[in-house]
């Protein structure tokens, strides 16, 4: 305790001082005093900053180019060589990866307009149940690919309900992937292949979601068609959501003709709607041709 009072008392008549020291200063003094002591300061900061700046400047008026290390110019020359050899490089490796693409395309596998158009017409029968909208979506791809499809149309319809009813037997989910799978074999021995393997896979999912919905059956047949022609997940999957965005847009459009509304206010909404479906093809566009 007795050191506690100690530095009690200690600080109290140190406070008592510096309280009476205080009375006794002159603050006009004072700013005075700190005006010029920072003004003294300024002016020594800028005489060194002159001083050192006119030490530089002599100093490299001096400085003889001969003088220059040789070192220093190899270390310049070398550098150049480098940014050279590393442009170099550059141009060597977007290159090879543009001749690596070039090379994944050609190797893709492709389908004759034949052979797709009976992997499209064994999809919608996979589920056994042939709609009038799947029959529309057949007829308007078939005139869409092949230019000779309505001379040629009755024909291929035949084969196609041939292929149909030959794997009405046994398990005809599996028998039409067999199918499927014999087509795409038979269309990479042939040379008038022009249906990609995106182009392929579209046209399934146009034909699948023609009624506005997707049997199982019919989606794992897709799936089944893009390993085989190569078509990554992502990209599958893209065109998924592209044709149900679509499908969703129509919908809203088609309730939008049917409400009560004036046409002068559903006219803006369904303007802006045919807007996203045209986006909509205009990304689907891009990935068939990427």
């Amino acid at each position: 305790m007795a050191f506690l009072d100690k530095l009690t008392k200690t600080i109290g008549e140190t406070a008592d001082k510096v309280s009476e020291a205080a009375k006794n200063l002159d603050t006009d003094q004072l700013q005075q005093d700190a005006k010029k002591a920072a003004l003294d300061t300024l002016n020594k900061a800028k005489d060194t900053s002159v001083a050192v700046t006119n030490a530089v400047t002599n100093t490299a008026k001096q400085i003889d180019p001969k003088d220059i290390p040789g070192s220093l110019s190899k270390m310049a020359g070398n550098a150049g060589k480098a940014i050279a050899k590393h442009n170099e490089e550059r141009k060597e490796t977007q290159a090879t990866a543009k001749k690596i693409l070039t090379n994944q395309k050609i190797n893709e596998p492709e389908m004759t307009v034949h052979d797709a158009l009976v992997v499209i017409y064994l999809l919608m029968s996979i589920d056994r149940n042939y709609s009038q909208e799947e029959e529309t979506v057949f007829l308007a791809a078939g005139n869409e690919i092949d230019q000779n499809f309505n001379t040629n149309k009755n024909a291929l319809i035949a084969e196609c309900q041939r292929i149909v009813e030959e794997t009405e037997t046994g398990d005809s989910k599996q028998s039409i992937q067999e199918a499927v799978s014999n087509l795409i074999a038979h269309s990479a021995k042939e040379e008038n292949r022009t249906i990609s393997g995106r182009m392929m896979v579209w046209n399934l999912i146009a034909a699948a979601y023609a009624d506005g919905y997707c049997a199982e059956e019919e989606y794992q047949l897709i799936v089944f068609v893009a390993n085989e022609l190569h078509v990554k997940e992502d990209i599958l999957m893209d065109m998924e959501t592209a044709m149900k965005t679509i499908i969703a847009v129509n919908h809203e459009e088609q309730w939008l003709n049917s409400s009560d509304r004036p046409y002068r206010i559903i006219k803006l909404q369904i303007e802006e709607l045919n807007k996203r479906k045209e986006n909509i093809m205009l990304g689907i566009n891009f990935l068939l041709k990427d």
